[in-house]
């Protein structure tokens, strides 16, 4: 994220590509992922040389290692069931802690500011959570609520994310 505003258009695209599958990264060649992204192959070289791999197999070895760190679904893969509770709850604090102080550490925090911002000035804001974000998605709006009002967690109760996305208004905020 630090080197994508500098980053060539060609480059711009394929770290889009690769932003939208970062959950299953290590499952693409660089091949896949030049020719999703429409861009040459020695792109996606000089991009991964860029942002300080040697190639795309040292990014893609890391994204593998680094795994157990997103959805809890990778977590089920790996899982020894002779590890302790406590190991593995170590292991997710550290992660969180680790993830949220990476978060502030961003040298442009302007993208952080502008959402914010846009909160603020919101009708209404509807914050978005499907599968394992549904649950992050509502205790941020529960926080929200804490600050302004009009705030709600979508999908809400027995609906579909369709049926709450067609209720939306000029001016309604959401993230």
């Amino acid at each position: 994220m630090a080197a994508y505003t500098q980053l060539p258009p060609g480059e711009r695209k394929l770290a889009d590509t690769i932003l939208s599958k970062l959950n299953n990264l290590a499952s693409y060649s660089a091949t896949e992922l030049a020719a999703e992204a429409a861009v040459s192959k020695a792109t996606t070289a000089r991009f991964f040389r860029r942002i300080g791999y040697r190639s795309f197999g040292h990014a893609r070895r890391q994204a593998r290692a680094e795994a157990h760190l997103a959805s809890p679904l990778y977590a089920l893969a790996g899982v020894d069931p002779k590890e302790r509770a406590t190991d593995t709850l170590s292991r997710h604090v550290a992660a969180d802690i680790k993830n949220l102080s990476e978060t502030f550490k961003l040298p442009n925090t302007r993208p952080l500011a502008q959402a914010a911002t846009q909160i603020a000035k919101a009708t209404r804001v509807r914050v978005v959570g499907l599968r394992n974000g549904y649950f992050v998605a509502s205790y941020a709006a529960y926080l929200l609520t804490q600050l302004r009002e009009e705030v709600v967690s979508l999908p809400g109760a027995a609906m579909t994310l369709a049926e709450d996305l067609v209720s939306l208004e000029r001016g309604d905020g959401g993230f």
